[in-house]
């Protein structure tokens, strides 16, 4: 993922509608992934904000970090705010380089981050699921860094990628 002078990660904290072990492992990669994201952006210095549900995290220092990951610790996924919410308001106010990491791949979400990319926006998707279809066809087309990791996929493999 580029570096720019400001950063925003969008962790779609909505509800997984998996069986409970699916459920427990995409949450945990969604975590563990922004998580990540957030340390790799702390260690080039370049401050990140995090955006999930109806919260907000700024992380300019190891401090920040520890903050947020103490919060991921005690996480919920039953935020009524979905990403693609985040993102409409997100770019309706701003032009920044984005990263969404979720497991939703509604229509909405599709369309406004297809929306976004061709308004010449430049964002990446991090999709945790199995889903195979069209939707990521489609985001891709639009211009839109996607990774897609499936629930048997390990951390390493999703980030270098």
């Amino acid at each position: 993922f580029r570096s720019q002078n400001k950063m925003i990660l969008i962790m779609d904290t909505s509800t997984v509608n998996e069986h409970e072990l699916d459920k427990a492992i995409i949450e945990d990669m969604i975590i563990e992934s922004s998580l990540s994201i957030a340390d790799y952006y702390l260690n080039i210095n370049t401050p990140i904000t995090i955006l999930f549900g109806d919260e907000c995290c700024n992380i300019n220092n190891t401090d920040d970090f520890n903050v947020f990951y103490d919060y991921c610790a005690k996480l919920s996924f039953i935020s009524p705010v979905s990403a693609d919410m985040i993102l409409d308001q997100l770019y309706n106010r701003e032009q920044s380089f984005c990263i969404t990491v979720t497991h939703n791949l509604t229509e909405s979400f599709c369309e406004s981050v297809t929306s976004i990319a061709s308004q010449g926006n430049d964002l990446a998707v991090l999709y945790i699921g199995d889903e195979d279809t069209e939707k990521l066809s489609g985001i891709m087309s639009a211009g839109v860094n996607l990774v897609k990791a499936g629930k048997n996929d390990t951390l390493t493999e999703i980030l270098s990628a």
